[in-house]
């Protein structure tokens, strides 16, 4: 189990490549969310933003900025000719992960208490940056 908070400011962020974060969490997870990862008790509506609590703060260096990877410079060019560029922001190894919620805990206070989730459950934010990057890689 792997203990994880709520994410401030989250609710603007998006996904270009899927319609919601929920979708993204089911494109990438593979499995159907069940109940709210939070309170366990209602039916998850909603793909909300968590991290790792108490996680001290990581290097965001990554190799999309390692000396010599043109990559990174390729799939910035590819996301402006798709109009996707503002969405770039937060290419940058995200260490954000989204997890099915209900409503209610999805719209908790951003400075309420830890809670415990799998670590399946736990689908990166970037997910689907890094898939469409790793085309480019290969």
């Amino acid at each position: 189990m792997i203990r994880v908070k709520k994410v401030k400011f989250a609710e603007k962020r998006k996904c270009f490549f899927c319609e919601s974060w929920l979708e993204h969490w089911l494109k990438h997870s593979n499995r159907q969310p069940g109940n709210c990862k939070c309170c366990e008790k209602k039916l998850a509506e909603v793909g909300g933003h968590v991290e790792i609590a108490n996680r001290l703060e990581e290097s965001r260096k990554s190799f999309y900025f390692q000396e010599g990877n043109n990559a990174f410079f390729k799939f910035r060019a590819a996301l402006n000719d798709l109009g996707a560029i503002e969405n770039f922001n937060f290419l940058t190894d995200s260490n954000y992960y989204i997890i099915p919620l209900c409503n209610k805990c999805n719209n908790l206070a951003e400075d309420s208490e830890t809670f415990f989730v799998e670590s399946d459950d736990l689908v990166k934010e970037d997910e689907c940056y890094r898939k469409k990057l790793k085309q480019y890689v290969d």
